[in-house]
């Protein structure tokens, strides 16, 4: 909850309640929680608001998220699971762990086919990783 989240304000604003929030529960109590449950998805890779991949001045839109879904979708097909594709314009930002790289690159020109189709023009790797709040970074300069 330390991350900047306009959406979830947003979402608040719209009259949608959070219970977790509210009862003041964690990530990773919510984890424990299904773990000690037997649920399978306690080890499940976060999985954010696809508005999340978007600058927060960006309008959402159904293409954008599908654009993002489906390029998300591509990638972890092609085993890179821990990943977000940051969309800024028809530009892409790929933000996968380091220790993925490798396999990134062996698939490039895959991704760049993929990306093209799906209506990407410029493909990049954020060569910083996957990071949670990376959009976040841009509000510092602000």
């Amino acid at each position: 909850m330390s991350e900047h989240r306009t959406r979830l304000i947003a979402a608040t604003e719209e009259g949608i309640i959070h219970p977790f929030i509210m009862a003041g529960i964690t990530k990773e109590e919510i984890r424990q929680i299904a773990r000690e449950r037997g649920l399978i998805v306690w080890k499940k890779p976060s999985a954010a608001c696809l508005a999340s991949r978007l600058p927060y001045w960006d309008e959402i839109t159904l293409t954008n998220l599908q654009i993002i879904e489906l390029s998300e979708a591509f990638l972890a097909e092609n085993g890179i699971i821990q990943l977000r594709v940051r969309l800024h314009g028809r530009m892409s930002r790929i933000e996968a762990i380091p220790e993925d790289f490798e396999k990134i690159l062996a698939i490039r020109e895959d991704i760049i086919h993929h990306f093209k189709d799906v209506g990407i023009s410029y493909i990049t790797l954020d060569l910083a990783g996957y990071r949670s709040g990376s959009m976040d970074e841009v509000l510092l300069n602000i």
